[in-house]
């Protein structure tokens, strides 16, 4: 799993908002905490993430130990919170698909499915009983203004790329795959209409 949190994620978060802050100097921080993410992402891809090091030596113990108690920082307060990911996200990475499910894999938690396509971001968010619908409210109020964040300090940035007309649609939580009245001829709505 790639950890997404990061000394540059918590400078970029602290920076998006700070209001005093010049809105290059805020993107900038994106841009770092983004390259951070990506060298997280590619370790862990890799099986050099913190999570399968600990997956290792669990299992390695279970197979050469098996009579023997699981070692005690596996019992650790710590290790539990570990194991409770609240957001976990999946990229299908197939642009012809119009939507991908993916599931929470904690009790508490939110699953992302995505599909960077390229023209937009069709993204799916589920939880068991979570506030589905304020987090893709919030998600789709950060998506706004860090488009307006991007206008501003390049206006020439395509505005094709950077939105699509409508607004966020919920179904809350699983109930969005079963729903009967959901057009499926049309792509959901997903950002904002881009001002003039």
């Amino acid at each position: 799993a790639g950890r997404s949190a990061s000394q540059a994620a918590l400078e970029f978060m602290k920076a998006y908002n700070n209001s005093s802050l010049e809105t290059a100097d805020i993107i900038s921080k994106l841009n770092s905490a983004l390259a951070k993410h990506c060298k997280i992402t590619r370790a862990a891809a890799g099986g050099n993430g913190v999570d399968r090091l600990f997956f290792a030596l669990k299992s390695l113990h279970a197979k050469k130990h098996p009579n023997e108690p699981i070692p005690t920082l596996f019992l650790d307060k710590s290790w539990q919170v570990l194991q409770e990911t609240i957001l976990s996200t999946s990229n299908c990475g197939n642009e012809a698909l119009r939507h991908f499910g993916f599931g929470p894999v904690s009790q508490n938690g939110f699953g992302i499915g995505y599909i960077i396509k390229e023209d937009c971001i069709n993204i799916c968010v589920t939880s068991r009983h979570r506030q589905t619908d304020r987090y893709i409210n919030s998600l789709t109020a950060y998506f706004g203004r860090i488009q307006d964040m991007l206008l501003e300090i390049n206006p020439r940035i395509s505005r094709r790329f950077l939105a699509r007309d409508g607004t966020a649609e919920s179904g809350g939580g699983y109930s969005f795959f079963g729903e009967d009245d959901m057009e499926m001829d049309a792509p959901p709505k997903v950002g904002r209409p881009l001002r003039e």
